[in-house]
């Protein structure tokens, strides 16, 4: 891996519509963030434990199988330093945030999301 590469802020897509997270990493990826776009929480998983410049998880909320709430709490465990960016249409009960984490309601904008994510990569 180049150090351009190293240098990008790493991203954990989770997204189960499949044109949204298509989207969603096309735009994140011309902000200049390397991304992991997966569309379930079993394959977050496996890259939670497995790669080690993830800064920041992007997550729906809304999804079948492991909600995004309960992906969130197995990453803090996985990954305690991780910052953790909850999404949905709906609300996010206070009992599902995990400590530290951030809420963007859906529809978003993808420039405000893409700023969001830059500000908590710099400080992971």
């Amino acid at each position: 891996m180049s150090q351009v590469e190293a240098a990008k802020p790493h991203v954990l897509l989770v997204e189960d519509e499949p044109l949204v997270n298509m989207m969603m990493q096309e735009t994140l990826e011309d902000a200049g963030f390397e991304v992991c776009a997966v569309q379930n929480a079993d394959e977050a998983v496996f890259h939670l434990v497995g790669d080690d410049l993830l800064d920041v998880m992007f997550t729906d909320i809304h999804m079948p199988g492991m909600n995004g709430a309960e992906l969130a709490r197995l990453a803090r465990v996985l990954r305690p330093d991780l910052r953790i960016v909850y999404t949905s249409g709906g609300v996010l009960a206070a009992e599902e945030k995990v400590p530290g984490s951030a809420f963007v309601r859906k529809p978003y904008e993808p420039d405000k999301v893409c700023a969001l994510l830059s500000r908590l990569a710099c400080r992971a």
